[in-house]
């Protein structure tokens, strides 16, 4: 299973960072607003020496834009509270250095370069002052490692992006070799009793074979559901779904301006499940919704029901699913695709079951209904 991701509060008490050292950088702003066009201006001055990097800023209002950029997040880290909404700004612009293709080394030898250049700063203007220029380096030293390792965290991040969507794209390749197999009799038999319909003069016979068509089809879907690939068999153990849920969540690719929030309740909800099985469908489930509602808001909830199993629901503000699907299982209608069946066949293997719904405001829901750790027959 992938490992449980890294927040803002775990970073920060490993850099010791704390609020004292916060509030110590928000008051020292009011002095280094001053540098941060100096350090803008010599941070362009080194990176545009570099190949690499001088190859991608070859447009100058791609600079400007930038610029203005990085003087806006150096006014950010000086004046915002270090918490779960600056965490997700930072992330935003971890994405978008993935996204153009900015070398992992780049990014450590800028912040690396730029960290000079502030304590440059905070040294000259705080010359007189030995014991708050001490403690104001430290301080803003924490800060931009803070920056950093948030930043990082989003080559890691698509680092599994990438392997996932290759381990996908081989589930598709052998969801499409298990389908040719098994389809050929559904389609054979459909196409019979089409052609018994045709060429029956009777009424009675017709309705007969016509209902023999609609089983025939019924069949063929649930064919195809069965023929997707079996999720590889682990040991069953009792897991946090809030550690579960965020470590799904961290392996999502979301679009810019894109929200995804998770609420357990209670906090410390467990679940009886086989790790890494779950941990796929609850990413499944989000990066369906996040992909089918870009820039909205994907939202995670799960609960424990009065009958004592867990309830999961995944709900986008996109568009809903068709009337015909909501309180079914059709996962092979709508929008659904491969990620839905994946789902679909985790809940069955837990026991439970996948329900498609509408959600409220509008948007589409997917629930996800564990069994009671007693229901389970293989639970340890």
């Amino acid at each position: 299973m992938t490992e449980p991701v890294v927040g803002i509060r775990a970073i920060r008490r490993a850099l010791q960072l704390g609020d004292d050292d916060e509030a110590l950088v928000h008051a020292a702003a009011r002095r280094l607003v001053a540098e941060v066009d100096g350090w803008v201006d010599r941070f362009y001055a080194r990176i545009t020496s570099d190949p690499g990097a001088a190859a991608m800023l070859h447009d100058a209002a791609v600079v400007v834009r930038l610029r203005h950029t990085l003087c806006a997040w150096a006014h950010e880290w000086l004046t915002l509270p270090y918490d779960e909404p600056y965490e997700r700004a930072r992330a935003e612009i971890g994405r978008a250095h993935v996204r153009i293709g900015l070398p992992q080394h780049l990014m450590v030898t800028s912040m690396g370069s730029l960290r000079r250049d502030v304590v440059a700063s905070v040294e000259r203007l705080w010359a007189d002052d030995p014991a708050a220029r001490d403690a104001v380096r430290r301080a803003v030293t924490k800060v931009l490692d803070l920056e950093l390792a948030l930043m990082l965290g989003q080559f890691e991040r698509r680092t599994r992006e990438v392997e996932r969507d290759r381990s996908r794209s081989e589930d598709v390749r052998r969801f499409g070799r298990r389908v040719e197999k098994t389809i050929g009799d559904g389609v054979s038999a459909a196409l019979c009793y089409a052609h018994l319909v045709r060429a029956s003069g009777d009424a009675e016979q017709r309705s007969t074979w016509l209902s023999h068509l609609e089983g025939a089809l019924k069949g063929l879907l649930a064919t195809v559901r069965r023929a997707a690939p079996p999720l590889e068999e682990e040991p069953v153990g009792r897991f946090a779904l809030g550690d579960l849920a965020a470590s799904a969540l961290a392996d999502v690719s979301l679009a810019a301006r894109t929200v995804a929030t998770v609420a357990v309740e209670p906090p410390d909800l467990e679940v009886v499940a086989r790790p890494a099985a779950l941990h796929r469908a609850l990413v499944e489930l989000l990066q369906n919704a996040a992909n089918h509602d870009p820039g909205g808001t994907v939202r995670l909830r799960s609960r424990a029901d009065t009958d004592g199993s867990v309830v999961v629901e995944v709900t986008d503000g996109g568009p809903g699913w068709p009337p015909d699907v909501v309180g079914s299982d059709e996962l092979g209608a709508g929008r659904g695709g491969v990620g839905l069946s994946v789902a679909a066949d985790v809940a069955e293997t837990h026991g439970g079951r996948l329900e498609l719904f509408a959600a409220p405001g509008g948007g589409a829901g997917a629930r996800l209904r564990l069994p009671r750790a007693g229901d389970r027959k293989d639970a340890s």
